[in-house]
């Protein structure tokens, strides 16, 4: 059988999609299938799209940075070698998927709180790849920023008050994060692990005792220390014990339960996961179905899954 639109070749088979006979110069095998040019095209397309994309990532002069601001704000993208005794830097942005948008943002210091360097935009790393790695020679700190987050480290260099800006090493190296450079002007406080630990028992302590007159189960004071700290993941934990004992307000938990679960789904949001979002907004309706934030959060995730599956069909959603 001779080729419609090459007489002279021989027919190879027939595109998958279309039914349209081709000889080779017609047809591309793809994964195991013949397609015609038309129905190739947008595979071809998003194939070169996403090795330049790589080959863009893996520059040696770039680095893949999340920049946090003072406001909340959240950035994606890439940027020649920083030099953070500058200004700002400019950062080349990317979109949620992690890939080029064409638009370049500026950045000034002083209105930062942090800027991450990642392994991957979406937390998903290699665990067997060799990605960049610091050594750090300064001191063992955990950092408080104003908004109430913390963090446990290394610095970079020996850590001296009154720098604008400083390297610090997570002390957990199986995370997401390779460096963090903290803008000093957004941290409320740097202290060693001890001391940190011993403010936090003495604010415990007084908490407790402050709060004893409500009635309030000791779990559950716990679950509110820890909530007022932000520590929504540790807070669950205390509401969950409190709720097993049962001998609580069961609504009242429930729907701090339900807060902290939402406030945890808000995290996986900024970080991209929004598989782990939409399963925290489920829990949240289930601990609390009148939760009106987690209501909101938890639609729109369906819908922005809902229209991901289609165009991912191997992502696995839980609906």
């Amino acid at each position: 059988m001779r080729c419609p639109y090459h007489l002279l070749r021989e027919v190879v088979g027939y595109c998958n999609v279309c039914g349209e006979f081709g000889c080779g110069d017609c047809l591309t095998e793809h994964e195991g299938q013949w397609l015609c040019k038309k129905h190739y095209k947008p595979i071809a397309d998003q194939m070169g799209k996403q090795k330049r994309h790589e080959e863009l990532l893996t520059k040696p002069e770039r680095q893949r940075l999340v920049v946090h601001t003072k406001d909340g704000k959240t950035s994606y993208g890439i940027c020649f070698a920083m030099n953070h005794k500058m200004d700002g830097f400019h950062l080349d942005l990317l979109d949620d998927r992690g890939e080029p948008v064409g638009k370049t943002e500026y950045h000034s210091f002083s209105d930062l709180k942090a800027v991450f360097y990642v392994k991957t935009f979406d937390g998903k790393f290699d665990e067997q790849h060799q990605y960049k790695e610091w050594h750090p020679q300064g001191n063992e700190v955990v950092v408080e920023f104003l908004d109430g987050e913390v963090m446990h480290g290394h610095t970079f260099h020996v850590y001296r008050k009154g720098e604008p800006r400083f390297f610090l090493i997570p002390s957990d190296h199986n995370t997401n994060n390779i460096s963090v450079l903290i803008e000093a002007s957004a941290v409320k406080s740097v202290l060693g692990p001890e001391e940190y630990k011993a403010r936090r028992q003495h604010e415990l302590d007084a908490f407790l005792k402050d709060n004893a007159p409500t009635g309030r189960s000791q779990d559950e004071l716990m679950g509110d220390f820890h909530f007022e700290h932000r520590e929504y993941g540790r807070a669950m934990k205390f509401y969950q014990t409190a709720l097993e004992n049962g001998t609580d307000n069961r609504t009242r938990l429930r729907k701090k339960m339900a807060s902290s679960q939402y406030n945890v789904g808000v995290r996986h949001i900024k970080q991209h996961d929004y598989v782990k979002a939409f399963s925290c907004m489920k829990a949240a309706l289930e601990s609390d179905p009148a939760n009106e934030r987690a209501k909101e959060k938890y639609e729109k995730l369906k819908q922005f899954l809902k229209k991901k599956s289609k165009r991912e069909p191997t992502e696995n959603i839980q609906m």
